[in-house]
């Protein structure tokens, strides 16, 4: 069996700087690796909010253009406030989150 005695200091410390430098290496490594996965959760979550910022504009319209119509005393007033609805239904759904 070899003892760590009988081989030279060099060789020790050759093999103790080697595992140094994989140890960095590992650490390095991994903090790129978490950074990359919180920077990828980052930019997932801006995108779900910018989508529910802009659903609740096209909800907002949605909800004016309602009132508006309630208040209006155009003689059109019952077909345009049937198609207000149907209007932004598609833009809700795209904006699904």
């Amino acid at each position: 069996m070899l003892r760590l005695s009988n081989i030279s200091i060099g060789i020790k410390l050759g093999i103790m700087s080697g595992l140094g430098v994989l140890l960095v290496a590992a650490m390095i490594a991994t903090q790129m690796w978490g950074g990359a996965a919180v920077s990828s959760a980052t930019e997932k979550s801006n995108e779900r909010l910018l989508k529910a910022l802009d659903l609740s504009v096209i909800k907002g319209f949605g909800e004016v253009c309602r009132l508006r119509c309630e208040t209006c005393g155009s003689p059109n007033r019952p077909r345009i406030c049937k198609r207000l609805p149907i209007a932004w239904k598609p833009s809700e759904r795209l904006f699904k989150i």
